[in-house]
């Protein structure tokens, strides 16, 4: 999207900010910028996981969560453009909860 209208523009050329929260002894946030189909830097990978301990692999079109030690949220922060709203997600945000055994 681009200025509200949809455009034939491809994806590729789109970056965007990933915002990950979690409450690891106080709120504590990290920003990705990603890039589609580019992969994600492997010092960003170690930010993250130093920083609010989530490991995450892949690249910015697909990533995966592989472990976290907190709950934690996403927030996708998409300038001009849209959301897929569904049951998990809601205006961009997704939660992540550790479940308790």
């Amino acid at each position: 999207m681009i200025n509200d209208r949809p455009t034939p523009m491809p994806f590729t050329s789109e970056v965007y900010k990933i915002t990950f929260s979690s409450l690891v002894n106080s709120q504590k946030k990290y920003d990705l910028f990603l890039c589609y189909e580019e992969l994600i830097e492997e010092e960003e990978i170690q930010n993250l996981k130093n920083n609010l301990n989530i490991e995450i692999t892949g690249d910015g079109s697909i990533f995966e969560i592989i472990n976290f030690t907190e709950d934690f949220s996403i927030q996708f922060d998409l300038e001009d453009s849209f959301f897929i709203e569904n049951e998990y997600t809601k205006n961009g945000l997704i939660y992540f909860r550790k479940t308790k055994s």
